[in-house]
């Protein structure tokens, strides 16, 4: 039990950085919407011939 209590505690955080201080960015799949859009058309274009 006291080597879990050890590595817990030298995972946390030592410089005080708290939620607020962390921005999270939203990530998107829309940069590859239109590859993806022009991938599954010459796929269904293949898929039926």
């Amino acid at each position: 039990m006291p080597l879990i209590a050890a590595l817990i505690a030298a995972a946390s955080p030592v410089d005080g950085v708290r939620a607020a201080d962390i921005e999270l960015l939203n990530v998107s799949y829309d940069p590859t919407r239109e590859l993806y859009k022009e991938v599954n058309r010459a796929f269904a274009a293949k898929w039926r011939a």
